[in-house]
């Protein structure tokens, strides 16, 4: 981009006037604060450096110059912004000034360390061995521009183009102008547009490190902005693949999109540019503790932009796995089942704030609800952030409650442990929610409970029929009840359990209640009639089908 149409820019157009156009600001100092017009916030973390031109907000990341701000806000692309903010600052000409500026010097220079290193790589035997060795084809090779950079390509890069340029290609380092992609096989980085912005080099010798690098940062170059692979995307794709590695999505070649993210962080920008694509595009890391570590940030990336239609699925892979590797070695019927069965963002998220550990103690449980809640808020969209809770409701009831009374246990102790659990929950529930009593009653008299509770149970049948005679209000613990041995250690020991409870209202809290009761009656009866089977061979023809009727229900 032609820096004078930058400078013309800034120096013609006052960035707070620009973006005071959108939002309010107020002067803190001397910057200018805002709450972000790119996602929803209660507390200004949006500033505007009026001396410097640019604007940052610290609660989403976004960031950059009146150019970028104007693209954002209006949703337009880079070229439309440029051509907006000119014709406001009355620039003219300035078209073909874009097309004459350094970073067409840049991108020429560019295409031809492409040119002559895809040259280069025809002739280097070691190169050639190691691609193929990765399954990539000389087909995918040229299709992709593959090349090798070394001392002979540079000397001749170096007889075309002044040290400037190179450096400022991102070709030689600044310091000491050396070689940055020596000894390396070159990926080159296209924009959407097919032309090159960068390039990404992979070291053939153990020693020479890192065996991955990218083109360092140019006014070309800009990681958080680019996809390697980007140019193969078009619209209302079905499915777009989002990998780590250039291997890895070479590996995709003709079988389906993909990209990767060139060694960083999923960003916003990313995201945008994948949902422009597909509505649900896919992560595919590799199946080591990085790669879940990269999924888990792409994850956090994802929340705050969220829109009804736009999410991330998540491809898990083996242990040890990556993608390249699998679909070379286990075939691409692999891979499919993997993309096919791959998890919802809302899912992962749950499995990793939620793991049976978390789910088997109490207090983690506790503090593992306040941290979906957390994550949740930082949702903008009002739809999605509404779709959360509600999936968090019916997911974390069913993993709670359900499944530890109505699946099938393997042993009569884990039985025995849910049912007592069950039951202490179901009379727990009442001394919390003393309201709930009436729209029970009729059910709680049939509860069937170990013996150890019976007298808990009959303690709170009197306590209502006492609140009937004295006229207590609905609601109330009788102070006679609450002061029994049993009370508050009952209470202590299920209000953990009962943390999405109080989020219900009368009715909500009668159908938990109720669901819980009838699970709990299905195993007591189950096991009743199991115990009954193991010691009496003789059962009664309605004895046999009842049995059969409720294994065939607990399935």
């Amino acid at each position: 981009m032609d820096a004078s149409i930058y400078t013309q820019i800034r120096h013609r157009i006052s960035i707070v006037d620009l973006v005071s156009r959108y939002v309010k600001l107020r002067k803190k100092g001397i910057t200018w604060s805002a709450l972000c017009p790119f996602h929803q916030e209660k507390s200004p973390s949006f500033i505007v450096q009026e001396l410097k031109g640019r604007y940052h907000c610290f609660g989403c990341g976004a960031h950059g110059d009146a150019v970028d701000f104007i693209k954002n806000i209006e949703n337009i692309t880079h070229i439309e912004a440029l051509q907006k903010l000119a014709e406001q600052a009355n620039i003219q000409g300035w078209k073909r000034g874009y097309e004459n500026n350094q970073n067409s010097e840049l991108k020429e220079c560019l295409q031809t360390v492409c040119d002559y290193c895809t040259k280069a790589l025809k002739i280097h035997a070691p190169s050639l061995n190691y691609l193929k060795s990765r399954g990539i084809s000389k087909a995918c090779q040229e299709h992709f521009k593959i090349g090798w950079c070394d001392a002979h390509v540079m000397r001749h890069i170096r007889s075309h183009f002044s040290t400037e340029i190179l450096t400022n290609a991102g070709i030689i380092t600044r310091l000491h102008q050396k070689n940055f992609f020596e000894e390396r096989i070159l990926f080159p980085i296209f924009n959407g547009n097919c032309e090159i912005l960068g390039f990404g080099g992979r070291s053939l010798h153990p020693a020479k490190m890192p065996k991955y690098l990218n083109s360092p940062e140019t006014t070309l170059f800009i990681k958080h902005q680019i996809l390697y692979g980007i140019e193969h995307l078009k619209s209302n794709l079905s499915c777009v693949v989002v990998v780590e590695g250039y291997l890895d999505a070479l590996a995709f070649w003709n079988r389906m999109p993909a990209v990767a993210c060139l060694g960083t962080a999923l960003s916003c920008e990313h995201l945008h540019i994948l949902w422009r694509a597909t509505p649900e595009p896919v992560l595919c890391f590799d199946g080591d503790a990085a790669g879940k570590k990269g999924v888990q940030k792409a994850i956090l990336t994802a929340l705050p932009v969220l829109k009804p239609g736009n999410t991330l699925r998540i491809a898990s892979l083996p242990e040890g796995q990556d993608p390249q590797s699998s679909i070379q070695y286990q075939g691409w019927a692999f891979m499919e089942s993997i993309l096919k069965n791959a998890s919802s963002l809302s899912e992962v998220l749950y499995e990793t704030i939620f793991p049976q550990e978390v789910l088997s103690v109490p207090e983690r449980r506790a503090k593992a609800v306040l941290s979906w809640k957390q994550h949740v808020e930082t949702i903008a969209n009002t739809e999605v952030k509404h779709a959360y809770q509600t999936f968090f409701k019916e997911r974390f009831y069913q993993r709670s409650f359900s499944s530890r009374f109505v699946s099938r246990k393997k042993s009569e102790v884990s039985c025995t442990v849910s049912s007592v659990l069950g039951v202490e929950i179901l009379l727990g529930a009442l001394c919390v929610f003393p309201e709930l009593y009436g729209e029970v009653q009729e059910l709680f008299v049939q509860l069937h409970c170990p013996e150890a509770y019976a007298s808990i149970k009959e303690d709170l049948i009197q306590w209502k029929a006492r609140c009937v005679e004295s006229s207590f209000l609905e609601g109330e613990v009788p102070k006679e009840c609450s002061s029994l041995s049993w009370y508050s250690t009952l209470v202590q020991r299920v209000t953990p359990h009962l943390v999405f409870w109080q989020q219900l209202d009368l009715n909500a809290l009668q159908e938990q209640w109720i669901e819980l009761f009838n699970a709990h009656q299905t195993q007591f009866y189950l096991e009743r009639m199991r115990d009954t089977l193991k010691h009496n061979s003789d059962l009664l023809f309605s004895q046999w089908e009842e049995l059969k009727l409720l294994t065939f229900k607990e399935e």
